[in-house]
C-alpha cells in the first residue's frame, strides 16, 4: 500500500512540475521516493500547489470579463469555503459526580490504590516468600528477622 503511495506522490511531484533540486538539497540525493521521505516530498507538493492557485488568482484577477472577487479568491488560498456555513456547537461538560455514592465504588480490591499498611504487608510477604524459596538452608537472615519484628508491629 505505501508502495502505490509513494509511486503516486512520485507521480503527482513530477505532473505539477516541483523542482527537484530543491528536493535534493533538502535528503542530498534523488533517487526516488522512500518511506522515510514521503512527508517531504508531500510538502513541496503543497508549496507547488499554493504557488499554482496563486498564479491563477493573479490571472484570474487580471481578465476583466471574469467576474473576481478577492474575498472568495482569499478564502481559496487559505483553504476556506463559503458554502459551508460555521455550526454552533454545545459543549455539555462532564458532571461534576453530584450524584456520586462512595458505598458503590466501582473499582475492585486490585485496582484501587493500596493503603500503606497494605503496602507494606505486601513487600513484607513478598521478601519472605522470596527468602523461603532462594535459601531455604538458611534459618533466620537479617531481612527476614528485621521483616518479622516489623510484621509484629504492624499487626493488631
Amino acid at each position: 500500500m505505501l508502495a502505490v503511495t509513494d509511486c503516486w506522490v512520485g507521480s503527482l511531484f513530477h505532473k505539477i512540475g516541483c523542482d527537484r533540486s530543491v528536493i535534493e538539497d533538502m535528503l542530498g540525493s534523488s533517487t526516488g521516493i522512500r518511506d522515510n521521505d514521503i512527508l517531504t516530498y508531500l510538502g513541496l507538493v503543497e508549496q507547488r500547489t499554493n504557488e499554482l492557485l496563486t498564479i491563477q488568482s493573479y490571472l484570474t484577477s487580471k481578465d476583466l470579463d471574469k467576474d473576481y472577487d478577492p474575498e472568495d479568491i482569499a478564502r481559496l488560498l487559505l483553504g476556506q469555503s463559503q458554502q459551508l456555513p460555521r455550526q454552533n456547537l454545545s459543549i455539555l461538560p462532564p458532571s461534576i459526580g453530584d450524584n456520586y455514592d462512595t458505598d458503590e465504588s466501582p473499582l475492585t480490591d486490585e485496582e484501587r490504590p493500596l493503603t500503606r499498611n497494605e503496602l507494606q504487608q505486601k513487600v513484607l510477604k513478598g521478601v519472605l516468600r522470596k527468602e523461603k524459596t532462594v535459601r531455604p538452608e538458611v534459618k533466620a537472615s537479617k531481612i527476614s528477622v528485621v521483616a518479622n519484628n516489623r510484621q509484629r508491629l504492624i499487626e493488631p
